[in-house]
């Protein structure tokens, strides 16, 4: 018989996977026998009750299984690395039942400094299925440990572990942010608001913005049980937002394997689904592309905007309304130049970098003619220096709005903003905008 039983041997359980000559599964079973919890007769013996009654077939171990503490330590394979290269640095030990065990080696990067043993056998399945990602591809292994893992021209260039569910577990179970113990509500608006608030934090990051789960539920505004989705959206917006600043892994096309169902599901930028939107690479916005499928466009002669997908109906109605108008999440000094150059195309422009001060903005104003909205950091208090380097309109978010605040709040905290504009508007009445 033909075939190949797979063991994904890790710290704390051990699963095994019957596989036939053509890949499918036959059966798959799982014992609490990791390399720290092994039964009387160490790896031989887990290895032998794992794979009780199934034929002798070659085995191909990953995880832990290689580490030091293991049953044969591996070494790392340091970046870059070909995929085929990580195959045939495979270890191979031998079994009390005279047949060998290979082992697959993790893979180490020295720019983070980094390591992973596990995701890297997971990445080579995935890219057999989709070899039309070898030639470039972002990875995303969710999990306690999160990896995100860049492939370029088949190897692996570049990849980062991110301690995403391990930080929830501890803000939960061990802060005071999770003092309030009781049954989670799966509440998914919570979810997305705090996602969409890590996203929009900036260079700032959730640092700042992680006690207002609590806040929140002291005031009234954000249910006991709804704190661990607004800290679970705080903490996956937050990974999503660093890593797609980070150049490695702002791809167009990032990929992601999903555990849970053992599924490779392509998540392409432009046409994500409403959660995935936060996906987005900021490297499309720094080559001052538009964002999104169909996005917005609109001819410096005053033809009508076509508004992307999953713009707002009342939203594209305003849009179609206006003439032409760049949005500016930020510019470096260094791109102004490029900036005003693309803001004389046609259409909307949507730039999602970082913006510090008013002085590039200036420098933007006296290449193009274009009205341009800064948005993003904006509140009552840093408003008029943007007003007098030439803003025209401003784009508000966490000024007018935050997870878990009610209509009154956000009713009072919109006459303050719209005070402020009046005020300021009235000294720059050609510039001004409604």
């Amino acid at each position: 018989m033909s075939g190949l039983i797979g063991l994904d041997w890790g710290t704390s359980s051990l699963r095994a996977y019957w596989l036939d000559d053509a890949g499918r599964l036959q059966q798959t079973r799982t014992r609490p026998r990791g390399v720290r919890q092994l039964p009387t007769g160490g790896f031989d013996a887990a290895l032998a009750e794992v794979t009780h009654g199934w034929p002798a077939l070659p085995r191909l171990a990953r995880g832990m299984i290689g580490s030091r503490g293991g049953w044969l330590e591996v070494p790392y394979k340091e970046l870059p690395a070909e995929t085929a290269q990580i195959g045939r640095a495979a270890g191979r030990v031998q079994a009390g039942d005279g047949a060998d065990v290979h082992i697959v080696p993790g893979l180490s990067n020295p720019q983070g400094p980094d390591v992973m043993r596990g995701e890297e056998t997971q990445l080579v399945g995935a890219l057999s299925l989709r070899p039309a990602l070898m030639e470039r591809s972002v990875w995303i292994f969710p999990g306690t440990h999160s990896k995100w893992v860049s492939v370029r021209d088949g190897s692996v260039v570049d990849f980062c572990t991110l301690l995403t569910g391990e930080l929830f577990t501890l803000l939960r179970r061990h802060s005071i942010l999770g003092s309030d113990d009781g049954a989670a509500a799966d509440d998914p608006d919570a979810f997305a608001r705090s996602v969409i608030v890590a996203r929009d934090s900036g260079a700032a990051g959730i640092l700042s913005r992680l006690f207002s789960a609590r806040t929140l539920m002291l005031d009234g505004v954000l249910g006991t049980s709804s704190v661990p989705a607004c800290l679970s959206g705080l903490l996956l917006g937050e990974e999503l937002r660093s890593c797609l600043a980070t150049a490695p892994f702002n791809s167009d096309a990032p990929a992601s394997v999903d555990r849970r169902c053992g599924a490779v599901r392509s998540l392409p930028c432009r046409r994500a689904p409403r959660r995935d939107r936060v996906r987005r690479s900021d490297r499309r916005c720094r080559r001052l592309r538009p964002v999104g499928s169909g996005a917005a466009q609109r001819s410096a002669r005053g033809r009508r905007a076509r508004c992307g997908q999953g713009i707002p109906p009342m939203l594209t109605s305003w849009l179609t309304s206006l003439p032409l108008v760049a949005i500016l999440r930020g510019i470096r000094p260094d791109e102004v130049a490029a900036a005003g150059n693309a803001l004389g195309e046609t259409g909307f422009r949507l730039l999602e970098v970082t913006l510090n001060s008013p002085q590039p903005f200036m420098s933007i104003r006296t290449l193009s003619e274009v009205p341009v909205l800064p948005v993003s950091g904006i509140s009552t208090e840093n408003m008029a220096p943007w007003v007098s380097a030439g803003a025209q309109g401003f784009g508000i978010g966490p000024a007018l709005y935050a997870p878990g605040i009610n209509t009154a709040e956000i009713g009072r905290r919109a006459r303050a903003l719209v005070q402020v504009w009046s005020d300021l508007s009235a000294t720059k009445p050609r510039e001004a905008r409604a």
